[in-house]
């Protein structure tokens, strides 16, 4: 039976509390949309810097660089529950907010959504809650590092170096996914040999032609792929990674034959580039450096 969500005000704007998408939808303007996912999540609760004008997340750099002149606690009054949230003031217009745990929020909607009673999920973090934690200390453990399947080979993923180390086969056969292209959509792509097992480095030929045992295959970043330890390497807050980016243990590239690919757009636009820059390089003539002279004076 569909329920009545609850509402959050935040000043004079009203939001819903939507927690089976995580997010606040602008009840006014429900196109509006800001995700806990781009907030921060403290653990406890969440902080993110909010913007009046555009009722959303708002940027740093857009308000002066000035000290806080604000620290309290103001009271927000919802249709279903009563709120209080930290707020510190840059100004009549931008302000730094600390909200409740979607748990908090609506612990009935996050039961829906976990798929457990709702008296299980007292004294619970978003965290605890959204996240495989299983999963999540394994991989921390370094029990497993995610394993991907190309074309039917397993490789191995390094996440410090991020090569793809075979599994079944011997060394020498690695990908370095810092050598793939980029697809238009952000992906990984490069080119498999079916026969030899093992990647196939792209030559920048227009009129290339690749045999069927040739093929391409996508794979999303490295974030996608192992966002526990791209947040450990880099320092990132795992909470907030791992909400938006699920822990994986395997997962398949995406197989295609070559001309289906955006390989060969990818080959062509390059070309094209480097004809335009050779092309400028000829026009532009180098100045010519006149040596310098110097008039004898009378005596």
């Amino acid at each position: 039976m569909d329920r009545e969500l609850p509402k959050l005000k935040i000043g004079n704007t009203e939001f819903v509390i939507d927690v089976m998408n995580s997010r606040l939808i602008q009840a006014e303007k429900p196109d509006n949309i800001i995700s806990f996912n781009d907030m921060e999540d403290k653990g406890i609760y969440y902080k993110f810097f909010y913007d009046s004008d555009t009722c959303n997340i708002g940027k740093l750099k857009d308000v002066p660089d000035r000290q806080l002149n604000q620290n309290f606690d103001f009271g927000y009054d919802s249709i279903h529950l009563k709120l209080f949230m930290d707020v510190y003031s840059y100004d009549e217009n931008h302000v730094m907010l600390r909200i409740p745990q979607m748990v908090e929020l609506d612990p009935e909607g996050m039961a829906i959504r976990c798929k457990i009673p709702v008296e299980e999920l007292g004294g619970k973090a978003d965290f605890s809650l959204l996240v495989d934690q299983k999963a999540y200390q394994r991989r921390r453990n370094n029990e497993f590092l995610p394993q991907i399947n190309i074309a039917g080979d397993m490789y191995s993923l390094e996440p410090k170096t991020g090569v793809l180390h075979p599994v079944d086969f011997g060394s020498g056969l690695e990908i370095n996914m810092g050598n793939l292209l980029k697809s238009d959509n952000g992906q990984n792509i490069g080119l498999y040999d079916l026969n030899g097992h093992c990647g196939v480095k792209v030559e920048f030929d227009i009129n290339k032609k690749f045999p069927e045992n040739i093929v391409a295959f996508e794979l999303p970043n490295m974030i996608k792929l192992d966002p526990v330890g791209v947040a450990l390497n880099h320092g990132l807050d795992m909470r907030s990674i791992l909400r938006k980016y699920p822990i994986i243990e395997d997962y398949s590239a995406k197989i295609s034959p070559v001309a289906e690919s955006q390989i060969p757009k990818i080959i062509e636009k390059a070309v094209r580039e480097d004809i335009r820059l050779r092309a400028i390089s000829q026009i532009i003539v180098p100045k010519k450096q006149h040596s310098k002279k110097y008039k004898r004076g009378l005596n």
